[in-house]
């Protein structure tokens, strides 16, 4: 259970650095819209004869998306999902009476 703890710690405090979760925001979206299938599907709408010009259109897409999924997706399920890993703030203790 101590080895738990300790790696939920690990992914907490990296989970905190704003780099890490830009990262794996933008692998996930270029996962998704480097895809072939998404490709031939782009493709298939705009009719784009060169190649050259469906990479420069996807590569737009992948702006767009980091953009505007960063500010109204990311962030907002990232601070819902990492309140349950913080730790509760601890209890104030009192300070100690002297009995006078």
């Amino acid at each position: 259970m101590d080895l738990v703890n300790k790696g939920r710690g690990y992914v907490n405090s990296k989970m905190h650095d704003k780099l890490v979760q830009h990262s794996i925001f933008a692998g996930i979206v270029f996962l998704i819209v480097a895809h072939p299938k998404t490709f031939q599907f782009v493709d298939s709408v705009i009719k784009v004869h060169d190649k050259n010009a469906l990479l420069f259109v996807h590569a737009l897409v992948v702006v767009v998306l980091m953009y505007f999924g960063s500010l109204y997706i990311f962030e907002p399920t990232q601070k819902v999902l990492l309140e349950g890993l913080e730790a509760p703030p601890k209890a104030r203790t009192a300070p100690p009476t002297t009995g006078q």
